[in-house]
């Protein structure tokens, strides 16, 4: 969720970047049906 993804963009200098790549549409999609949401 957007909580965790915040939690971890502070954990890691890479974190924002991550952040960019989840937020794409196509890829969120394949990481809610992945997480099972």
């Amino acid at each position: 969720g957007l909580k965790k993804g915040i939690f971890f963009s502070k954990l890691y200098p890479q974190g924002q970047e991550i952040i960019d790549e989840l937020t794409k549409p196509e890829v969120k999609k394949v990481m809610v049906v992945g997480a099972g949401y």
